[in-house]
């Protein structure tokens, strides 16, 4: 993999990082801001997260323990989280074998990202669907498909934010 490509891009994770050591979560975004390699086969990935802090937190995971030894803290709600929004990253260079555990963000999807917010109208209408559908789904009973429409809602929120 030539390394140099991977500076400067917005990258998203993926289902990947499950197996990976890495605090991101699946769908949470950030820049590469430095790529550095070791004789050890080792990738050193400088992550900058700080555009997309709210963003991110929409994907956090509570899979950090408590004082009671239980799972509850997001990645955010930790002392390990950065106050500066970097983190970095480690992978092993041989990425046949270990693929990387995101993916490279298109400009044209970075953009329109950017551009949802300011289309009030379809806004409105994915908020208030999303709140329909939650209502709908806890009156049938259907908690899991409840949560899943909470989060949707809180990356709707996120995306407005950025």
């Amino acid at each position: 993999m030539n390394l140099e490509i991977l500076r400067n891009k917005t990258i998203r994770f993926t289902n990947l990082v499950k197996e990976h050591e890495i605090d991101f979560d699946a769908g949470m975004m950030g820049q590469i801001v430095s790529v550095t390699s070791d004789s050890d086969d080792v990738i050193r990935l400088l992550v900058d997260f700080s555009n997309y802090v709210e963003y991110n937190k929409g994907f956090e995971q509570a899979n950090y323990y408590d004082e009671k030894g239980e799972p509850t803290l997001k990645w955010s709600e930790t002392k390990g989280y950065p106050k500066n929004f970097r983190e970095t990253i480690y992978l092993e260079a041989d990425t046949d074998r270990f693929p990387p555990p995101f993916e490279i963000v298109e400009k044209s999807v970075l953009d329109f990202i950017r551009s949802w917010p300011q289309h009030a109208q379809v806004q409105y209408a994915l908020s208030q669907q999303l709140s329909e559908l939650y209502v709908a789904a806890t009156k049938l009973g259907l908690y899991d498909a409840a949560d899943y429409l909470i989060k949707m809602q809180e990356m709707h929120q996120n995306i407005q934010r950025l």
